[in-house]
């Protein structure tokens, strides 16, 4: 009979022919009977349901045992009466419930009764090959009560192992089952804090999305907002620049205009003031020809006057001498003695009478212009007045003779060193001081004794030469350089490097004028250096011409300003055959062209 299906079965499989072992099968149910319970051992099939499968019944009874005995007797494997062997049927009982417990690795136990012997592996089919390996036991019909025993102790041992063992599994899968519980819990309460995490993870996602969103547009607007400004600032810089740069060449242009105009008026006036001091000169040196001619007659009457004067002095003299001689023969050394103290005092009257005839002529003009309109105007003084009046009436004739003779000696100098000048066959033009002194007459203005043609014109001073503002300059370059940046086809870009500047003067005028060079865009990833010059115009430094060194014509490249020396640019390039030799070239600046010097 199969066990009951609503229960496992873990008790021992009686597996025999009927033909072959049916006796001693049921002597072994019944002693296998008195030492274990019936519900522990499973001897035959008693019935099979139509319509089951029968392979599938005996498979799930031999799965649900412990341990399955294969009683073998003689005809185990033929059959009683047959000439084939019944083990050969793949639907053979004893074959299905061997193989089924072979297969499930259940303790299969052979009992060999009848005095059978275990089978051969080759005389058994395939799937009970692994039979013939296993351990037998044999019950004996002369020994069968202690064969017995002997099979329960072994099938006891096998059973408690088999028991403890399935309670060992049933406590490792009860230990699995509530691991795995506490597993699929704790695999739960994790997903569910997982899940929970994931939503606050979601939501401060979200939270820190929507407020990045924010800052970006916040930003976005920001620099958008200083773009604009930036734009506009940027926009004003190039307006005023451009306005400025308009004013200054236009201030350029109206001072050198101005410059030009005051030159030319500077020339006008010169060439107005040479004409003028020609015809003054010519005035002039007409006026001392005359003036010469008149003193020259002046002289000549004087001499003459002066020769009958002596004339009649030595004669006066000769008679007061003999005059004297006849009256006062005695006292001669009294006489002279007295002579010689009157002629003292009469040099000294004269020279006194001198220096009031000087003082006059050495009157400021400011105490002739203080002097009051009707103060009266000192008498004019000669040499003959002078004489004159250094004689009193009641003076004696021997101081008179000396005073004439001294006065005529005095003019006889002057015309004297007059007419010396002259040696060289033309008379030497006198000054005011001297003609006054000859002629007795005031002098009008104090002039220079030199003629007028050899008097110096004094050269105006100079203007000192500008100095240029160079910082104002940098920030003139700093917005050229800018505008020679903004790349019409990559846009605006940044110079390489801080543009070179030198100082020097080009253009000749001994101002100090300035070069620079610099890196300018040139596609995507080149560059190509620039020579820009600024001349000084009255201290401020504007841009003249700019000449680039990479425009394809000549076969070397510009690199950078080196000096300026006699006017003349030199600069750094790179030529020969590979470009990289290091060469000079000289630039120089006609008009306000830069040309290539050689």
């Amino acid at each position: 009979m199969l066990p009951p299906a609503s229960r496992q079965f873990s008790g021992i499989f009686i597996s025999y022919r009927r033909d072959d072992s049916a006796g001693h099968a049921g002597r072994l149910f019944d002693g296998l009977s008195d030492h274990f319970d019936e519900d522990q051992i499973f001897m035959d099939v008693d019935h099979i349901e139509p319509g089951q499968d029968f392979v599938e019944v005996l498979e799930k009874a031999v799965d649900s045992c412990e341990i399955l005995l294969t009683v073998i007797g003689k005809h185990w494997l033929l059959g009683a009466g047959r000439t084939t062997r019944r083990l050969d049927n793949p639907d053979d009982f004893v074959r299905l419930e061997v193989a089924a417990a072979l297969r499930r690795n259940i303790r299969v136990i052979p009992v060999l009764v009848q005095g059978a012997v275990m089978p051969r592996a080759e005389e058994l089919p395939e799937d009970l090959a692994p039979l013939s390996r296993r351990q037998a036991i044999e019950l004996r019909d002369q020994h069968w009560k202690t064969d017995i025993k002997r099979l329960i102790n072994y099938l006891e041992k096998v059973l408690a192992e088999r028991a403890a063992a399935a309670a060992q599994e049933a406590e490792r899968q009860r230990l699995a089952a509530e691991a795995e519980e506490r597993r699929k819990a704790e695999e739960a309460e994790q997903q569910r804090q997982r899940e929970a995490e994931e939503a606050r993870a979601r939501e401060a996602e979200k939270e820190r999305q929507r407020k990045a969103e924010e800052e970006r547009e916040a930003e976005e607007s920001e620099r958008r907002t200083r773009e604009e400004a930036a734009a506009e600032e940027e926009r004003r810089k190039l307006e005023e620049e451009e306005k400025r740069k308009s004013e200054e060449a236009t201030a350029a242009k109206a001072a050198l205009e101005r410059k030009e105009g005051e030159a030319e008026q500077e020339r006008q006036r010169a060439a107005e003031a040479r004409r003028t001091e020609e015809l003054e000169r010519e005035r002039l040196r007409a006026a001392e020809v005359e003036h010469q001619r008149h003193k020259a007659e002046a002289a000549q009457r004087l001499m003459l006057e002066e020769a009958a004067a002596a004339e009649r002095r030595r004669l006066q003299e000769e008679e007061k001498r003999q005059r004297e001689e006849a009256d006062a023969p005695a006292v001669p050394l009294a006489a002279e003695e007295q002579k010689h103290r009157d002629e003292e005092t009469q040099n000294r009257d004269v020279a006194r009478e001198a220096a009031a005839v000087e003082q006059p002529r050495k009157e400021p003009e400011s105490q002739k212009a203080e002097r009051p309109p009707d103060e009266p105007k000192p008498p004019e003084t000669t040499p003959f007045a002078m004489f004159s009046m250094a004689a009193p009436a009641s003076a004696d004739n021997n101081n008179r003779v000396v005073f004439i003779a001294l006065g005529a000696l005095v003019a006889i100098g002057i015309i004297a060193a007059v007419w010396s000048a002259g040696s060289n066959g033309s008379p030497r033009p006198l000054s005011e001081n001297q003609i006054a002194a000859a002629t007795g007459t005031q002098p009008t203005t104090q002039t220079a004794s030199l003629p007028l043609a050899a008097t110096p014109t004094p050269s105006p001073t100079p203007e000192p030469l500008p100095t240029p503002d160079k910082a104002a300059f940098q920030r003139t370059l700093n917005a050229y350089t800018r505008t020679r940046i903004d790349d019409p086809v990559w846009g605006r870009t940044t110079l390489r490097e801080k543009p070179k500047v030198i100082y020097g003067d080009l253009n000749g005028d001994g101002a100090e004028d300035a070069a620079s060079s610099y890196c300018v865009p040139a596609g995507r990833n080149a560059h190509a250096c620039e020579l820009a010059v600024f001349i000084n115009v009255k201290g401020k430094l504007i841009h003249a011409d700019t000449f680039d060194g990479n425009n394809g014509i000549y076969a070397w490249a510009l690199e950078e300003v080196h000096s300026i020396n006699a006017g003349k640019i030199t600069c750094i390039a790179r030529g020969g055959d590979d470009g990289l030799d290091i060469i000079q070239k000289r630039f120089a600046l006609v008009g306000n062209k830069l040309k290539v010097a050689q």
